[in-house]
């Protein structure tokens, strides 16, 4: 079991300011794959119904801080814990004059104050010293924030891995709770499903994706909007069909469909295919929200994305507009 324990200084002279009974706060990470525990090497789905497992899945959080019943916030920000998904994950932030916790705060990765630091400088039992395998990417970039490994397509004979890093991915999540203090405890659960971490990657023939960019960036993103909640999760998989192959049913010789540039660095993304003229595209953001609707064109098309902020988006083919079943979604990026 993964036990962490933290009491800074300032942390305890702001508890010490409240008078009543100590409370001890444990924080717990629960880990799930869809509605089930996780378990290495045990096959489940992604949001999109696409097949994978898991060998590798560790994660940094950081500045930890949580809100009682009165409004009053404590800081943990000199605590950093590397959660490895193989194990519990049991944090024990200490002791304060509180009855009730009805949030949490927390950041995946690791603050960029502590980021670009030399691992060597940590005792060998920090969670930001050297570890195997490394979670250090190197000075200039620092830790992976999130490293995610395992097997996946049809046959589960494919391999993807996505390490995702950089200090403009280090984000911040609240989790709202309603845990309250018991014989001198307040355990407040975190639940977390990790398949979540997939949505909308395309891992059917695999995926290779580190850095802070593209896929390894969507990782992150997905930790911070997708991921955890304070309850038991409930399978988030579609069923609606997972083939996001270059063939969009109906269309005639569909294998040229091309769209370029990908990502793309100017605000024109085009497409060609042929007998393309009785869809449309839909342009949405990874939460589904629809930013934008277009007719194509027999031949080329070319997309304005003038209006789209740089990041990852989703393109949907439909035969009409706004109507019948989703054909094909794609990613796409805009830097």
């Amino acid at each position: 079991m993964n036990k962490f324990h933290a009491l800074t200084l300032c942390t305890a002279l702001f508890f010490g300011l409240h008078v009543g009974a100590q409370n001890t706060i444990n924080l717990s990470i629960e880990h799930y794959l869809q509605d089930a525990p996780l378990a290495f090497n045990q096959a489940s789905q992604t949001h999109e119904a696409r097949d994978f497992d898991v060998t590798r899945l560790q994660y940094y959080i950081s500045e930890i801080s949580t809100e009682d019943n009165g409004g009053n916030t404590y800081g943990f920000d000199s605590l950093w814990v590397l959660v490895d998904a193989s194990h519990p994950t049991d944090i024990d932030l200490g002791s304060g004059s509180m009855d009730s916790i009805v949030s949490v705060t927390f950041h995946i990765g690791v603050d960029s104050a502590h980021n670009h630091l030399d691992p060597s400088s940590w005792p060998n039992d920090h969670p930001l010293a050297h570890k195997t395998p490394s979670m250090h990417w190197g000075w200039a970039n620092g830790y992976r924030f999130v490293a995610m490994e395992g097997n996946c397509g049809d046959d589960m004979n494919q391999a993807y891995e996505l390490h995702g890093l950089g200090d403009e991915n280090y984000y911040s999540i609240t989790i709202s709770t309603k845990a309250g203090a018991e014989n001198g405890i307040i355990d407040v659960p975190i639940y977390a499903n990790y398949a979540e971490i997939l949505r909308g990657l395309d891992i059917s023939n695999g995926l290779i994706s580190h850095g802070p960019i593209y896929e390894a960036q969507t990782s992150v993103e997905n930790m911070r909007d997708y991921v955890f909640g304070p309850e038991v999760p409930e399978s988030t998989v579609s069923s609606e069909p997972n083939d996001t192959s270059l063939a969009v049913a109906g269309v005639a010789d569909a294998s040229s469909f091309v769209l370029y540039p990908n990502p793309s660095s100017s605000n024109r993304v085009h497409i060609t295919g042929n007998s393309l003229a009785s869809y449309t595209v839909q342009i949405t953001d990874l939460r589904g929200s629809i930013l934008g609707e277009f007719a194509l064109l027999a031949g080329a098309n070319e997309l304005d994305l003038t209006d789209l902020k740089a990041g990852s988006y989703c393109i949907t083919f439909r035969k009409t507009a706004g109507e019948g079943p989703a054909l094909q979604h794609r990613k796409f990026v805009k830097l």
